[in-house]
């Protein structure tokens, strides 16, 4: 909890992870600690380390893909695996970093380590901005985490996966 705490831990500290969670704890057991964990970041985490763990990402698509999920429940829990990746490998920032960041920038902000009360309007006029649609922020969130799929759907189609309706979860 120590490492985690830290700023900017997402992307610069490393954190014990199992290398197997798809065996019982009891086939793991038999093996010497050092086999069975290894130091990892978030991103090698959600995403993957070659040749050391698949990723909590690619695991979870592995099961979705034996799952019985409709094309709009499909795209939606894509979109935000998606958000969850880049946040996890850096490209996004994580909501910390992006509010850190936006007192530093704020013109009413001393560097003082005290956020006045514009600076707190301001931060949470942005916010309400962003959660509404009102303010794109690329930086922080995906631009559209809503589904691409149509309510006119056949019946037909409806247990198809989205990428080969119409790749809506390209994006």
């Amino acid at each position: 909890m120590t490492k985690a705490q830290k700023r900017s831990a997402v992307r610069e500290e490393v954190f014990w992870f199992r290398k197997d969670i798809t065996s019982s704890g009891q086939q793991a057991s038999d093996m010497p600690i050092e086999h069975q964990y290894g130091a990892m970041t978030i991103n090698q985490i959600i995403n993957g380390k070659e040749g050391v763990f698949p990723g909590l990402i690619p695991l979870i698509n592995s099961y979705l893909s034996g799952m019985d999920v409709d094309t709009d429940t499909h795209c939606s829990i894509q979109q935000y695996l998606k958000l969850i990746q880049r946040r996890a490998s850096g490209e996004l920032l994580t909501t910390a970093s992006w509010i850190r960041q936006f007192v530093r920038q704020h013109p009413a902000y001393k560097q003082d380590s005290l956020v006045n009360d514009e600076v707190t309007y301001d931060l949470l006029k942005t916010i309400d901005g962003i959660q509404n649609g009102s303010i794109p922020c690329p930086e922080l969130i995906i631009p559209s985490l809503v589904s691409k799929t149509q309510e006119s759907i056949p019946s037909a189609m409806e247990k198809v996966y989205c990428g080969e309706v119409n790749n809506c979860c390209d994006s």
